[in-house]
């Protein structure tokens, strides 16, 4: 089996044993314990040059992901699978989001719009609790491959439900414009690195949460998720979000280019925009030349 596993001469052979390994996991239990051992000597197939062979790979990595006995990181390292995120095809891409999205954004997935709006005390503390975990693992996935985040969480909308993805985009924007943040969350280093690793680190995150509200965007259009959009939009414009992420920007251009992707995309009416935007004398300008891209777009 290994040596028909890598067969140069044909990508269909190396399908077709990933495929017997599949067949074998669901039908034979007592094959996992020695499954376990050798299936990490397949990591190799997940960078193989066919698309087909990586895609099959893949797939068992999902079969794999739902036996308690092997863990599908033991087989491909998280780093490998985040490294072929940034260069990879789409469905591949596609694939390694729904894989990893659990592990980085850990949620409730039952949760319905008419229960968010009635949840009860417990329920909101359990819900702060894992939304700060979720911002957390974020930042760490930032710091360790920030490309493969930034497409990871563009993501998020087609694996999580949208009611997750706004109460995070709005708790990621409160986070944000803290006082404390993100100081907390890096290594202690000299004060030249530091600066460095806050302004690098400061850039990120505007980007990776402009992706998030742009991949939401178009489903708050509908009338059926009226209420998210309110919700989204309250919680930015009532803390000031927008302004005071501009105000944190310090001139550096990725900030100010993803705060203006956010405004275009969270919408509200302009009257709201043009109020807090237009209170800092520094952004007035380019606020009535936004307001009347709008105006000219319909």
């Amino acid at each position: 089996t290994r040596e028909l596993a890598f067969d140069g001469s044909s990508s269909k052979v190396r399908v077709s044993v990933l495929n017997g390994i599949r067949y074998l996991i669901s039908k034979n239990h007592e094959s996992h314990p020695l499954l376990q051992l050798a299936l990490p000597a397949l990591r190799s197939l997940f960078h193989d040059v066919s698309e087909r062979v990586r895609l099959s790979m893949l797939v068992l990595l999902h079969q794999v992901n739902e036996i308690r006995s092997i863990r599908y990181f033991d087989i491909v390292p998280i780093d490998e699978l985040l490294s072929r995120l940034p260069r990879d095809t789409e469905i591949i891409t596609s694939h390694i989001c729904r894989l990893l999205i659990p592990s980085y954004f850990p949620h409730f997935s039952s949760t319905t719009q008419e229960h968010f709006e009635n949840q009860n005390e417990s329920e909101k503390n359990s819900k702060n609790k894992q939304i700060r975990i979720q911002i957390l693992r974020c930042v760490t996935l930032l710091q360790r491959n920030s490309a493969a985040a930034r497409i990871l969480y563009s993501q998020l909308y087609l694996h999580v439900p949208l009611v997750r993805v706004c109460e995070f985009i709005r708790a990621f924007g409160k986070a944000l414009v803290h006082e404390s943040f993100p100081n907390a969350l890096l290594k202690k280093s000299s004060d030249k690195d530091q600066t460095q690793a806050l302004m690098l680190l400061r850039e990120s995150c505007f980007e990776l949460l402009a992706d998030v509200i742009t991949g939401v965007s178009i489903s708050l259009k509908k009338e059926s998720n009226l209420s998210l959009k309110n919700y989204l939009e309250s919680g930015f414009y009532q803390h000031q979000i927008l302004i005071k992420m501009l105000s944190t920007s310090n001139g550096i251009k990725r900030c100010e280019a993803s705060v203006w992707r956010m405004a275009a995309c969270i919408g509200g009416n302009d009257q709201m925009l043009n109020e807090e935007m237009s209170s800092s004398e520094m952004w007035r300008n380019e606020m009535n030349c936004y307001l009347n891209a709008r105006e000219i777009q319909g």
